[in-house]
């Protein structure tokens, strides 16, 4: 009767052992016996969880003894019109299976308090709080001190723009210690620019200090108060919800240029959670604009917080609202009134805002609040010594105050603005005064990057919850290595998107790149979901400016020999000749075309690498950057130089190849090498791009056939069973092909 019992409570989803022993009655210690002893259950991160049940050996000899169904096609039907029907089934199959099972991804285990605090506390452990370099040239530039550095640390670091802002402290003999703020970072150069030095810094061969900031400690202080139930019991109570909990359906009709899937989710807003899945190209922000634009005209008393994981992306969405709202005033829509007064109810908090994105916006950015924020920054550098106690106190009096005001101005902000745009680290320092705000609906934008115990923490703040992004691009940065940490801070909210859910919603047209690269992606990352508009595809201009600038030749491959190496100088992998390569085909095309091309690489110390080539070359100019520096953009030509393919991020985070290649409007150019091809993906694009049959038409053939003369076959294009593909050859039983619409390995028993 007690196991019974244990798998009722644990069919409701899986719970950690205290949560069992209240749904169930029992007693801890006779409760894990009992979970011990049971085949039926599992232990997994921590939870305990019902095994899969497999199926019956009456079951499967039914399956078994179905009849395949092989798909005939007529001999010499042309490969293109072969591939397209494929595809159009497979879609159909794909959205009938969503139908039935309901889940794009499986019904996913809901966290516990304890099981975010630990995850929590791992990556706290696991992120450093300082890091050491050593100071290979000092240069004083009037005020200022140039550093040339080098990390002198275990901990792998990289010189990158990531450290301006940071503190710099180092150690002195008399004792007062000098510290400095860090202004700018050249990352070619590995120096750091000083400024606000309390003291002269280190010589040559000495050390000095960057602490890096913590940002994730106020999401913990949020995980160890009392809130942190409330969020777990929101999404609790968000997962079990049937219908929608407030009737609320923005018409989007003032947008008409909205195409039909982006018009779906302007009448999802009511339920509790609800998702945006955008993938690239698809307008996801104008999306976003459009919708949020109408809410706040047609729904005026509702009060809207925008969030995003970078300021670049609060910035760009934030902009998008203005635009619609814009939009609504010029064409003299019947919202136009309330337009203009939504447009004067929207801000933009936080101070580290790009002011070339406000331009002509300058109602958005709340200037009380930098003045405020600068008489503290200069505050703080005058902070006398703790030993002078009359003068400190007064300090301290001074500074106290002044945070005081800042804090009352900015919720002063909040409660008077309809729409405020802030960063998730900004909301998650500031949470005291947006819990006092009442929100109508939070959106989290970019929201694939946001670590679910910092959306969980947010989320309750507001009635309804929109994520809209796309959970197959850039995951949250998770530094612990830790099984926990991964299944939480390296996960976004899209764990529980559910594509056949009435509140969800996929965007699945583009129209940013042109057709091979749309059609190379879809494949290789989006199960053939996505494709170019209609809009698009009927545009002569779209496509004009598209095959301008690839002379037909969309997609090109950089074939170099050479394997990466690790670099000292630049601490971090590096391949000279992709690098050459690179440099050597910009070199190739025109200056107007280098304006608008991006040169992207997964590591910082080829970055570096790739900008002193450039630089060497007279193309210093030239846009070089991460691909997480990245996303969200997009270039007419994409240089991308993978370096090490068989890196392991690669391996669990394809998602960073998918980012690199959809930056592409025109072209894309990439180098590969034999060793970079052992991984799947760049497997497949090599294969796709490059040595894919150029067939005109494709032989089915039978089983028969293949037994017969399995060697006739070898590297010819054909449909076997349902597949068209390059046969490869037979091995232990098995027929191998290559699927000439996505590049994966197919097998069949013969």
């Amino acid at each position: 009767m007690d196991a019974n019992t244990i798998k009722k409570a644990l069919m409701a989803g899986p719970k950690d052992l205290n949560d069992l022993a209240l749904a169930t009655g029992l007693k801890r210690k006779q409760l894990a016996s009992l979970l011990r002893a049971s085949p039926e259950i599992e232990l997994v991160q921590g939870l305990w969880v019902l095994k899969e049940v497999p199926p019956t050996n009456e079951a499967l000899s039914q399956v078994n003894a179905a009849p395949k169904k092989v798909q005939e096609v007529e001999p010499g039907i042309r490969l293109r019109d072969q591939l397209k029907k494929e595809r159009s089934l497979k879609q159909q199959q794909r959205q009938h299976l969503s139908s039935v099972s309901g889940d794009l991804i499986p019904n996913q285990p809901l966290p516990s308090v304890t099981g975010i605090r630990d995850a929590l506390r791992l990556e706290a452990e696991a992120i450093p709080k300082k890091i050491r370099f050593q100071i290979l040239k000092r240069e004083k530039v009037d005020a200022f001190w140039v550093l040339t550095i080098k990390p002198n640390d275990a901990v792998n670091t990289t010189i990158d723009e990531s450290l301006e802002g940071a503190k710099a402290w180092w150690p002195r003999q008399d004792g007062v210690h000098g510290q400095a703020d860090i202004l700018a970072v050249i990352p070619e150069e590995q120096q750091i620019h000083l400024r606000f030095c309390t003291a002269q810094p280190p010589e040559k061969e000495e050390t000095i200090y960057i602490y890096l900031p913590r940002y994730i400690d106020a999401i913990i202080e949020i995980w160890r108060s009392s809130w942190a139930e409330r969020c777990i019991q929101s999404l609790r109570q968000a997962r079990a919800q049937t219908e929608k909990s407030e009737d609320i359906d923005v018409n989007p009709d003032s947008f008409p240029t909205l195409r039909k899937g982006q018009k779906a989710i302007f009448h999802q807003l009511g339920w509790p959670i609800s998702f945006l899945w955008g993938p690239p190209g698809s307008g996801k922000t104008y999306t976003l604009g459009a919708l949020l634009a109408s809410l706040m005209v047609q729904y005026p008393e509702k009060k809207i917080l925008l969030l995003s994981s970078t300021n670049t992306a609060v910035d760009l969405a934030l902009v998008s609202v203005d635009n619609a709202l814009s939009q609504l005033i010029s064409e003299h829509s019947p919202y136009a009134a309330a337009a203009n007064i939504a447009r004067n109810r929207t801000i933009r908090l936080g101070n580290n805002f790009r002011a070339g994105h406000f331009t002509g916006r300058e109602h958005l950015i709340p200037a009380a609040d930098k003045k405020l924020l600068d008489e503290l920054r200069q505050l703080e550098l005058e902070e006398p010594s703790k030993e002078d106690i009359k003068n400190y106190a007064f300090w301290r009096e001074a500074r106290d105050t002044l945070r005081k005001k800042i804090k009352a101005h900015s919720l002063l902000l909040l409660k008077n603005n309809q729409l405020s745009a802030q960063t998730t680290t900004r909301a998650a320092f500031t949470f005291e005064e947006l819990q006092q705000v009442n929100y109508d609906l939070i959106v989290f934008d970019e929201a694939s990057q946001v670590g679910i115990p910092h959306a969980l923490a947010l989320m309750p703040l507001g009635k309804h919850c929109l994520f809209a992004g796309d959970y197959k691009q850039l995951a949250p940065i998770c530094i612990s290595k830790t099984p926990l940490a991964r299944e939480w801070i390296g996960q976004s909210m899209f764990k529980y998107y559910r594509k056949s859910a009435e509140w969800c919603c996929l965007l699945d047209e583009q129209s940013r790149m042109a057709e091979p690269i749309s059609q190379l992606i879809s494949n290789i990352f989006y199960d053939g979901l996505l494709r170019v508009a209609e809009d698009a595809q009927s545009s002569c201009e779209w496509r004009t400016t598209r095959e301008s600038v690839a002379n037909k030749s969309p997609i090109k491959i950089l074939s170099v020999s050479e394997d990466f190496k690790w670099s000292q100088k630049y601490n971090g992998p590096i391949r000279h000749e992709s690098a050459l390569a690179l440099a050597k085909f910009l070199a190739s095309i025109s200056a107007d075309e280098r304006n608008n091309c991006v040169v992207l690489t997964p590591f910082r110390a080829q970055r570096a690498l790739i900008k002193n080539v450039l630089k060497k070359e007279g193309m210093g100019k030239l846009n070089v950057s991460t691909i997480h520096r990245s996303q969200g953009s997009e270039y007419d030509t994409v240089l991308f130089d993978p370096v090490d393919g068989r890196h392991n991020f690669f391996q669990f985070q394809r998602s960073l190849i998918n980012v690199a290649l959809s930056r592409a409007k025109a072209r894309l150019v990439i180098t590969l090498s034999d060793a970079d091809c052992e991984e799947a993906t760049f497997k497949k694009i090599r294969f796709l791009t490059l040595e894919r049959p150029d067939h005109s038409s494709v032989t089915t053939l039978t089983d028969l056939q293949l037994q017969a003369n399995p060697d006739q076959w070898v590297g010819k294009a054909v449909h076997f069973r349902g597949v068209t593909g390059v046969f490869k050859g037979c091995l232990n039983q098995q027929a191998i092909f290559i699927d000439l619409e996505t590049g994966e390995e197919r097998k069949f028993v013969i």
